[in-house]
């Protein structure tokens, strides 16, 4: 009488065991037949000029502190540090009191005072690096928008 043999586990060339029935297709590159249905979290928002407008001024901000940095500092070294310093700084205020999805957002009626305060803080250092017209030019657009927008 021949025992009988129990099959051996697939194995990965590398020696790792690979997994059988429906997870076997999935880790083969294949899709899994289960039906994902979309989250309900948050539905899609329309995105309009003035928000296409607003996000542009953001950008403008960054890049006028990475420009104002850049000139500010003595040497190309110093300046980039400064640029890189100034755009961090940046980021992480607006990350953290301005983003839509911080935790910690500024409410409503402040909100609108705390960018106006953003901008003109954004515009005085350019001005101070010699970009007076375009550091002039973003507070006025940047906080018209924000003032129309109510974001």
């Amino acid at each position: 009488m021949v025992p009988a043999q129990h099959p051996q586990p697939r194995r990965h060339r590398r020696g790792a065991r690979l997994p059988r029935g429906r997870a076997a297709g999935a880790a083969a590159g294949q899709r899994a037949v289960t039906a994902q249905r979309p989250s309900p979290e948050s539905p899609p928002q329309h995105v309009g000029p003035l928000d296409l407008l607003a996000f542009t001024c953001e950008l403008a901000a960054l890049v006028l502190l990475a420009l104002a940095g850049w000139s500010l500092g003595d040497g190309w070294w110093r300046g980039l540090v400064l640029a890189a310093a100034l755009v961090g700084v940046a980021v992480w205020f607006w990350g953290r009191w301005l983003a839509p999805t911080s935790p910690r957002r500024v409410a409503m009626p402040r909100r609108l005072v705390v960018k106006a305060g953003f901008y003109v803080a954004v515009a005085v250092v350019g001005a101070l690096a010699g970009y007076a017209v375009w550091a002039a030019v973003l507070v006025v657009v940047a906080v018209t928008t924000s003032a129309v927008r109510r974001d």
